[in-house]
């Protein structure tokens, strides 16, 4: 069997070594991952240049500009990457049969109304990170190329920089810590996202074609349940025996650049209906990147 070829843009971030990790589990696909010297997704030049005869099957589109408070005051530099970038990406592929696989994020919603949010469900970004992935989605959509949106929350594993390794390291330094407990919706395991996404390329190549609606479509992913911050905090001083108080504080206490959403609570039945499989939940998402990340 001819291995399907994928390229991933942002290698280094989490997503992207998740993705090489979970790589080896799929013998039939082939990465790339294409590094930022590689290929800066901004010059629209260099991204025509690698891509516009590119033979992959799929690109997973993980690179982003993520600093949400910094984007506050880095406006062009974030739209350049989030938007800019993505367009730059579709457009290349648009006379290749590749299609493009475009990591979004739950900022794009920032609605509360105590249900979870389905992909329907209108958009309401507020701050530039949140309005720089809107425009990147309608970016890729413009293109008219096939191409599925994946709209992730609260993105965290044992690499770079994340929530549970800023837990961790204060965990050991700390006595006594302020986390917010008046935001919620769940995290997203990098490695769980990543092998989600191999599972679509290799089970939907097969089943579908470009502008199938299983396909060319949104989905929501995140690991199964609804916490705060505060819970994962207290999850996590739990598991690795540390003696750090976590105090709930609320986010007005909590001073930020860039307004958070207080409900990231996803909808995931359309992804699990239509993979056909069960998403695992955040205590044991958690457990499992807590094994990988030394105390």
């Amino acid at each position: 069997m001819t291995p399907l070829r994928i390229y991933v843009t942002g290698s280094s971030g989490q997503l992207g070594q998740a993705l090489k990790e979970e790589s080896i589990h799929f013998p039939h696909l082939s990465l790339r991952f294409l590094t930022k010297t590689e290929l800066d997704i901004t010059d629209s030049n260099a991204v025509n240049a690698l891509l516009e005869n590119c033979d992959a099957d799929y690109l997973i589109h993980a690179a982003a500009y993520t600093a949400v408070d910094k984007a506050e005051t880095e406006q062009d530099l974030c739209f350049a990457v989030n938007r800019d970038g993505s367009r730059n990406i579709a457009s290349a592929l648009r006379h290749t049969r590749c299609r493009m696989i475009y990591i979004s994020s739950d900022y794009v919603y920032h609605t509360y109304n105590g249900f979870p949010l389905h992909e329907e469900s209108p958009v309401n970004p507020q701050g530039i990170y949140a309005r720089s992935k809107v425009a990147g989605e309608q970016a890729v959509r413009d293109t008219g190329i096939p191409a599925m949106i994946v709209r992730t929350s609260w993105v965290v594993s044992p690499y770079g920089h994340n929530f549970v390794k800023t837990m961790v390291r204060l965990g050991k330094e700390k006595d006594r810590i302020q986390v917010v407990n008046d935001q919620f919706g769940c995290i997203t395991s990098a490695g769980d996202l990543a092998r989600t996404l191999l599972l679509m390329t290799e089970k939907w190549h097969v089943e579908t074609n470009a502008f199938h609606p299983k396909f060319h479509t949104i989905y929501n992913y995140s690991n199964e349940g609804c916490i705060s911050w505060y819970d994962i905090a207290c999850r996590i001083m739990e598991c690795k025996e540390y003696h750090c108080h976590v105090h709930p504080i609320a986010s007005r206490e909590f001073a930020s650049a860039a307004p958070r959403p207080q409900w990231s609570v996803l909808a995931k039945q359309k992804i699990k209906t239509n993979l056909q499989f069960e998403i695992p939940h955040w205590i044991t998402a958690l457990d499992c990147i807590l094994d990988k990340v030394d105390n």
